[in-house]
């Protein structure tokens, strides 16, 4: 019996000895995890929700297909969204033969497009839709929108959707970071000789989303843990910094379009400029019409009420679309009168608040009215 006693008090002395730093350490890590959510929390709140992207073998990351969901951000949004089966901000799918008379946009662009901050139904895409449709001529506004997208992107949409959805208007929308974006070379190169060089989109993220799925309550922490998106989109900044070798070294430097450093970058505006003849060639092609709206950050709105310029980036923009005889519709002025009689269009992050939206969509539906009602025309001509 003593014996037998003395193996337990050994195996308790074991056991204690090997339970007790694990649990030292299992406390130490929590705190600590507590103390870093306390401080992201209150210094760097971050946008929580479940994952938002996925990866497209012809488009890249795009948003997740079929996906209902929420977003929030302390202080800044909490909105509802929802993906059909491509992945497109819409409640529902669009198949490829239209109903008699329809008349079907595509909306290409960034997180503006998109409508970072607001539900489904206050996006200008779906205010477009409503005004503009009637009972004879239902019109349908497909929101194509990317978060943290360039043109480059929206070129590979129009070619991987345009005979899927088979629009009759393609609206594109330019942000000022486009320049930036579309110098990643993430869906095309300007080669020497001023050709784009299409590329295949990478997925460097994919071993850390296959690492990811196995540690418990991860959908749950990136719904609810500040530090824990925190920490996820740190490591994932890491790793496409790491894995993409893009052809430039830095998007904002290199020669200037009129050599001045207050100039958006030569190299910049070529490649831009490249993309957007090659994407209203490709619109045109296809039968359908194509129109080019400017959306500026709020910066811009405010020195456009302050001096009445137009940012480089417009300007830049602007020029490459004149040599296109491509016309510019800017949302620059429409925004800028609704600021100065104190209407709050932008959220604290810099995105379109629902009112910012409204605006968009009552200038965008001046323009596009004409648009569709050319199209309306070609319709009944040809029956």
């Amino acid at each position: 019996m003593e014996e037998i006693m003395g193996t337990i008090r050994d195996s308790t002395s074991t056991f204690r000895k090997i339970a007790f730093p694990i649990v030292a350490v299992a406390l130490g890590l929590t705190v600590a995890f507590a103390a870093c959510e306390i401080i992201v929390r209150t210094i760097r709140p971050q946008s929580l929700g479940p994952s938002w992207f996925t990866y497209d073998n012809e488009r890249g990351l795009i948003p997740v297909p079929d996906q209902h969901g929420r977003r929030c951000l302390k202080g800044t949004y909490d909105f509802t969204f929802s993906h059909n089966s491509l992945g497109l901000r819409c409640s529902r799918n669009y198949p490829s033969t239209k109903q008699k008379g329809t008349i079907r946009i595509l909306l290409l662009g960034d997180s503006y497009t998109y409508g970072t901050g607001v539900n489904n139904e206050d996006t200008f895409a779906y205010l477009i839709e409503k005004s503009l449709s009637t009972a004879t001529y239902p019109v349908e506004v497909i929101n194509a929108g990317n978060p943290g997208k360039g043109t480059d992107y929206e070129l590979r949409e129009l070619t991987a959707l345009s005979k899927k959805l088979k629009p009759d208007v393609v609206v594109l929308g330019f942000h000022f970071n486009d320049f930036g974006d579309n110098m990643r070379g993430d869906y095309y190169v300007l080669n020497d000789a001023g050709d784009l060089e299409p590329r295949t989109p990478q997925n460097p993220l994919k071993r850390m989303k296959n690492v990811m799925r196995f540690i418990p309550f991860y959908k749950w922490f990136l719904c609810n843990s500040h530090f824990a998106v925190f920490l996820k989109e740190f490591i994932a900044n890491a790793i496409v910094n790491h894995s993409f070798v893009h052809p430039v070294n830095n998007t904002m430097t290199g020669e200037s379009v009129a050599g001045s450093e207050n100039q958006v970058p030569l190299k910049s505006v070529k490649t831009t400029g490249a993309l957007l003849t090659r994407l209203k060639h490709d619109t045109l092609q296809s039968g359908s019409s194509f129109a080019v709206f400017y959306f500026p950050p709020r910066w811009e709105v405010a020195e456009y009420r302050l001096s009445g310029e137009i940012s480089i980036y417009e300007k830049a923009i602007g020029g490459i679309a004149s040599g296109l005889r491509q016309p510019l519709f800017s949302l620059t002025p429409a925004l800028a009168r609704e600021l100065n009689m104190g209407n709050n269009l932008y959220l604290k992050e810099g995105h379109w608040a629902a009112a910012g939206h409204k605006v968009v969509a009552d200038f965008m539906v001046l323009t596009l009215s004409n648009i569709v009602s050319i199209k309306i025309a070609e319709k009944e001509s040809s029956l």
